[in-house]
């Protein structure tokens, strides 16, 4: 099992790595690359994500999972609150549930799905309150639709991840 972890690890690790570079090179390809920042920061995540990946090889492929379903969960974090809970990087929360129920188990599943909930409830609670403002205007559907759309849509697939891995077990 642990090495089936590692490469899990590695293959997320790697993909996430080159989904950044490829969107990089898109965007200086059609000229819409906003700041250069981007590209530093961009290369000190693959760093970041090369670190995981060697601890993972180095006999911890827990606490690589962690880490990597917290790097995930930032990420996303960041994307979905500077968007706003509407847009569809709000359905990446996806990611790092579906991340922590193969890598860390049940608990910490459940633990992702709450915290994703929470985000998404707090950023859209604090753009209706008026507290912050996302570069996508808030509507008030963000509250009545899309929050508690992607709440369901989170619960259902911890169940899911939860319940196929203790039938596994």
């Amino acid at each position: 099992m642990g090495s089936l972890k590692v490469r899990l690890i590695t293959i997320v690790s790697v993909s996430m790595a080159a989904a950044m570079l490829l969107m990089i090179f898109y965007w200086i390809v059609t000229a819409s690359l906003e700041d250069i920042e981007t590209i530093f920061i961009a290369l000190g995540l693959v760093l970041l994500l090369g670190g995981i990946v060697l601890i993972a090889r180095r006999g911890r492929p827990r606490l690589a999972g962690g880490l990597l379903t917290g790097l995930l969960f930032l990420i996303i974090l960041a994307a979905s609150v500077s968007y706003g809970v509407g847009t569809p990087s709000t359905a990446g929360f996806l990611l790092p549930i579906v991340l922590a129920a193969a890598a860390l188990g049940p608990a910490a599943c459940w633990l992702t799905t709450g915290l994703s909930l929470a985000a998404i409830w707090t950023a859209a609670l604090a753009a209706a309150q008026g507290w912050y403002e996302p570069w996508i205007s808030f509507q008030p559907s963000d509250l009545t639709f899309t929050a508690p759309f992607y709440s369901l849509l989170f619960v259902l697939t911890a169940i899911i991840l939860t319940t196929a891995r203790l039938q596994a077990e």
